[in-house]
C-alpha cells in the first residue's frame, strides 16, 4: 500500500487511488483493515499528557507574574517582608486558582469528547457497518448524509456534496464537491504516537 499526503491523492483518480490503497469499491475486509490499523495507527490526533508540575510552575511565567516577581524582589530589598509575603500569598493563589480552573475544564472537556465521539458508516466486507471514526483506514469507503461529519479525509468516489469546511479554512459558505457521497480515507491526521 501506497501512503501519500492527501494533496497528492486528490490529483489521482479514484481508480489510481484504489490500486495505490490496494482496496475495492467493495470495501475492505476486517482483517484488512485490522492490519492497517497496526501499520498506520488509528484515524486519531493523539494528544499529549501535560506534566502538572511544568503546568504550574508555567503559570508563573508571563508579564503579570513577572511584575509581581520584580515587586517581591524590590519589596525584599527594601526590608518590607509583609508586602513580600502578601504579593507572594496573591501570586500564589492565583497559580492555584487557574491551575484548577484548567484541571476542570479539561476534565469536561475529555467528558465531551467521549460522548460526542464521530461514528461512521463503513462499507466491510461488502456490507454497511457503524463504526468508530478512529477505526477508518485508508481504503475504506464511508457513507454520508445530510448533516453527517466526514469523519477522514477522502476520496470523492460517487454523488454531489456541500460541504462546510468553516472550522478547517474559516469560509463562511458551503463548498460544493462533485462525484460524491462516498468518501474515501486518505492517510494525512493518522498518527502512530
Amino acid at each position: 500500500m501506497t501512503i501519500k499526503n492527501t494533496s497528492e491523492y486528490e490529483k489521482s483518480s479514484v481508480e489510481e487511488a484504489v490500486r495505490l490503497l490496494e482496496a475495492s469499491l467493495d470495501g475492505l475486509t476486517d482483517f484488512e483493515a485490522e492490519k492497517r490499523i497496526e501499520k498506520i495507527g488509528y484515524n486519531e490526533v493523539v494528544e499529549k499528557e501535560r506534566n502538572p508540575i511544568l503546568d504550574v510552575l508555567s503559570r508563573y511565567w508571563g508579564p503579570m507574574p513577572w511584575l509581581l516577581e520584580l515587586t517581591i524582589v524590590l519589596s525584599y530589598f527594601l526590608h518590607h517582608y509583609l508586602e513580600v509575603l502578601i504579593v507572594f500569598g496573591l501570586l500564589t493563589a492565583n497559580v492555584a486558582i487557574g491551575f484548577q480552573h484548567t484541571r476542570s475544564s479539561r476534565r469536561a472537556l475529555d467528558l465531551l469528547k467521549k460522548r460526542l465521539a464521530v461514528r461512521a458508516r463503513v462499507l466491510r466486507e461488502g456490507e454497511w457497518v457503524t463504526r468508530d471514526a478512529r477505526e477508518i483506514v485508508p481504503g475504506d469507503i464511508i457513507g454520508i448524509g445530510s448533516g453527517d461529519l466526514v469523519p477522514a479525509d477522502a476520496k470523492i468516489v460517487v454523488g454531489q456534496v456541500s460541504v462546510d469546511q468553516s472550522a478547517l479554512t474559516g469560509e463562511s459558505l458551503p463548498v460544493s464537491v462533485h462525484d460524491s457521497g462516498i468518501f474515501w480515507p486518505i492517510t494525512e491526521g493518522y498518527s502512530n504516537d
